[in-house]
């Protein structure tokens, strides 16, 4: 009995051990954008040098996040291959400066050189480049790789930017909650102090919650970027962590607070995180690795839907003191991470993993087991309800849908011009026809009805 014990729990490790270390088909990865300048404040007297920037530290932050995903992923990353890696941000510089940031962690080293033999002159541009130095064998300095980036237009971006210009109605929602809900003159009311010391500091008597989200986003971009702090207040101190309370809380209410905004915001990402494993699954897809650059509002309906980031635990970690500091509103290069793995350690299962800033959840949503993509699908559908990528369209009012690339097209000048003149042209046609008829009847009630021969 003792031996098969430890038999059993050899075969245990084993198979824990090879689970682990089982490498993933694909992997999706979806992050928010590094630290940035804050959004200027004229009512706090507030401003930043580049409003809504990535600033170097961001940049920094996705470059070293991209070095630990090639350490984690050494057989999905060794070298860039068009037909395996997609990557796309949204429109935004601070999303595309941040993916680029990350590849170039990820890539790093990888471009090789040219061959001893190449005549390096041959790869100079067609100008006279001075005193530059192109005698080196590397393709770009530290063989670094320049890899293409995807993006879309904001109003057409309904995978990492759904709600917004691409869906005004996430943002009507958006505003009811803030305006006309009653959470916010709730929060007010607790932190009724708080408002007042600010309103003190900033010298703004009437210092609201609207204020307070303006403050905390400078706050954080400050302290990230080492800057001054606006009002020496640190967010470590007690009127810090209110500031941060009130900040996560109420926005996170606001743009999430119900399912129906998770499920909006959440539909074509999910849907397409589910077509890119099912493609992979059924041999159609070459992709091993997507990068995703986008949002906090990219991440937080998804992470909502897994109950990951919830109303329910911000509350209790302030109130109760709950240890889940994974529970607050993204923090810059936050990475939320898919993996997919084929016959996952010889099971004959394909089961899907999730996690989050490293910390692992079920894919699923349970507490116990591993997820299969059969359950992970299943589980997704359940929590998108009625919302489809088509209910989508609908509700935002996208006319030209359905699907991300094709919606909302822009009409140029020349189109639309177009289209006047033929219209003009087919009022005229209508006139002409019109006309030739009417004469044709003035004409036949001038024939002797004995000649009449249109009378049958």
């Amino acid at each position: 009995m003792k031996y098969q014990s430890a038999i059993v729990a050899c075969i245990t490790f084993c198979c824990l051990f090879g689970l682990l270390s089982a490498d993933p088909s694909m992997v999706i990865e979806v992050f928010r954008h590094g630290a940035r300048d804050g959004k200027n404040s004229p009512r706090l007297n507030i401003s930043f040098p580049n409003s809504g920037e990535l600033t170097p530290v961001g940049m920094h932050q996705h470059f070293l996040l991209g070095q630990a995903l090639r350490a984690k992923y050494p057989n999905l990353l060794t070298t860039f291959d068009a037909s395996n890696i997609l990557a796309r941000a949204s429109d935004y510089n601070r999303t595309l400066m941040s993916t680029y940031s990350q590849v170039f962690g990820v890539y790093e080293g990888t471009a090789g050189n040219f061959d001893p033999s190449y005549p390096l002159n041959l790869a100079l541009p067609p100008i006279n480049i001075g005193n530059v130095s192109y005698n080196f064998s590397a393709v770009l300095p530290n063989s670094s790789v320049s890899i293409p980036i995807q993006d879309m237009e904001l109003n057409n971006d309904v995978l990492l930017q759904a709600g917004g210009p691409a869906c005004p109605y996430a943002d009507q929602l958006l505003n009811q909650n803030m305006n006309n809900g009653t959470l916010p003159g709730e929060i007010a009311q607790i932190f009724n102090g708080t408002l007042i010391q600010l309103g003190q500091i900033f010298n703004v008597s009437d210092f609201g919650i609207q204020d307070a989200l303006a403050l905390y986003d400078a706050l954080v971009s400050c302290e990230y970027n080492n800057y001054s702090m606006p009002g020496n207040i640190s967010l470590s101190s007690d009127l810090g962590k209110n500031v941060s309370f009130i900040y996560n809380y109420v926005a996170t209410y606001a743009g999430f607070g119900t399912l129906q905004q998770d499920q909006l915001q959440s539909t074509y990402l999910l849907n397409d995180i589910l077509n890119k494993f099912s493609s992979k699954i059924n041999g159609t897809s070459n992709l091993t690795f997507v990068f995703y650059g986008g949002h906090d509002t990219t991440l937080l309906p998804v992470l909502g839907l897994f109950n990951i980031v919830t109303l329910d635990c911000i509350y209790k970690n302030f109130f109760n003191n709950s240890n889940q500091p994974w529970c607050v509103q993204p923090l810059f290069a936050s990475h939320l991470i898919f993996e997919l793995y084929l016959n996952d350690s010889g099971s004959g299962q394909n089961t899907v993993r999730l996690t989050y800033n490293d910390q692992p959840f079920n894919a699923c949503n349970t507490t116990t087991g591993n997820c299969t993509f059969e359950q992970f699908q299943s589980f997704v559908l359940q929590a998108l309800g009625p919302f489809t990528p088509a209910q989508y369209d609908t509700v935002c009012n996208r006319t030209f849908g359905p699907g991300p690339f094709v919606v909302n097209v822009p009409v140029s000048l020349g189109v639309k011009i177009g289209v006047i003149l033929a219209s003009i042209l087919a009022v005229m046609l209508i006139l002409a026809i019109a006309w030739t008829l009417i004469k044709k009847k003035r004409i036949e009630s001038e024939i002797p009805p004995e000649h009449n021969y249109m009378q049958a």
